[in-house]
């Protein structure tokens, strides 16, 4: 059982971007190969290289060089499939249309895929083929290609005519996109020069964004109403009026929850959407759940967690008992030994993520068996 306070993940695979298969099908390839993956090496990647089995020869197994301890294979797909599984990074040296036709039974989406990188054997150009902003390959090509003086091949738009990539701003920035489809629509606009109106709530994007120096970027000071046709909003809100709007999401939302005993999960999260749709915040915000120790063992609670994918933390109500909130409850107190649940284990959350302007965002609502109370950093406008 978790001690008070601590956090239980319920979600989340570990991101593999530090992790690279190299492969090469050609004698040329396998040495070019070698060479890379000792100079990625170098910089802390985990890197394996892959060879066509008919390049494992004796002669090269033990030679002791770069290609030693390389792995074999006889066929490309059951690599790349385990790759894109995986989410390791693959740097490919041979031609773009073998890697184009071995990776096209596994592409899923911009946001899923890993980096695809090619390269041809006298390592003179590497190319970012695939997930080129998300996937990392455009800072791939480019990190390869200086660590060998190679020219690194970019041609995402955004990136030749200099203009920010919005979703590696938003990754970069801890910002979760809502909708993949409003990137492009919001890039659309930058490159015709349309006017792309920009909303700051949370999230440290706009200091990214003024960087670049744009006329036709304008920063709003508070929130939007109908008229704006193009734009970015990094912050809780849903405001469903911005239609043309990218949508980015800070995940910084503690939600205080506390139940009756063997309450299901269907109830509590329904409970939390309808609070969250009335109080028109994102539930893509929610980072934490949180509630008193004594609850541990509610599998609904537990359930719910699990399937809006965040952690839980857990208190005791000596813990509970130190934070001050605005709506205690004499009945909370008599069954739980502490005044306030969900308010207080909301604000403890939020203010131990470090957040010291932590303030109760939705205040205790009850509905049902559950309560809910919603705590996060105050918003800059």
């Amino acid at each position: 059982m978790p001690a008070p306070g601590s956090m239980t993940a319920l979600s989340a695979t570990d991101s593999a971007h530090n992790r690279i298969f190299i492969l090469a099908l050609t004698p040329g390839g396998m040495a070019l190969g070698g060479r890379v993956q000792r100079l990625l090496q170098s910089t802390g990647a985990n890197v394996t290289l892959w060879l066509h089995r008919t390049l494992l020869t004796a002669e090269n197994c033990c030679s002791g060089g770069d290609t030693a301890a390389a792995k074999g294979f006889d066929s490309l797909s059951p690599v790349i499939k385990q790759a894109f599984e995986c989410n390791i990074d693959l740097v490919c040296i041979m031609a773009a249309g073998i890697v184009v036709r071995s990776i096209a039974p596994f592409i899923k989406g911009k946001d899923q895929d890993p980096a695809v990188v090619v390269m041809d054997e006298a390592g003179r150009f590497v190319i970012s083929l695939l997930s080129g902003h998300i996937g990392g390959a455009n800072d791939l090509a480019m990190k390869v290609a200086g660590l060998i003086n190679a020219t690194p091949v970019i041609t995402t738009a955004s990136d030749v005519k200099g203009l920010p990539a919005l979703d590696v701003l938003a990754q970069k920035a801890g910002l979760v996109i809502e909708d993949l489809k409003a990137v492009k629509r919001v890039q659309s606009a930058l490159l015709r020069h349309k006017p792309v109106y920009v909303l700051n709530e949370l999230g440290g994007i706009s200091e990214s964004l003024r960087a670049y120096g744009l006329d036709n970027l304008h920063f709003l000071d508070n929130l939007p109403v109908v008229g704006h046709e193009t734009g970015i909003y990094a912050g809780f809100r849903t405001m469903p009026h911005l239609k043309n709007w990218l949508m980015l999401r800070p995940k910084e939302l503690a939600v205080g929850v506390g139940c009756n005993r063997g309450t299901e999960a269907g109830e509590i999260l329904s409970a939390i959407k309808k609070i969250f749709e009335r109080f028109e915040f994102s539930l893509t915000c929610i980072k934490t759940f949180a509630s008193i120790d004594a609850k541990q063992d509610e599998t609904g609670l537990l359930e719910a967690a699990n399937k809006l994918r965040v952690e839980i933390v857990w208190y005791s109500k000596e813990q509970l008992k130190e934070i001050k909130t605005p709506n205690p409850s004499s009945t909370v107190e008599r069954h739980m030994g502490v005044a306030s649940v969900c308010e207080a284990a909301a604000l403890l959350t939020a203010r131990n993520a470090g957040h010291m302007n932590a303030r109760l965002l939705i205040p205790k609502q009850k509905a049902g068996n559950v309560t809910v109370a919603v705590a996060g950093p105050c918003s800059t406008s």
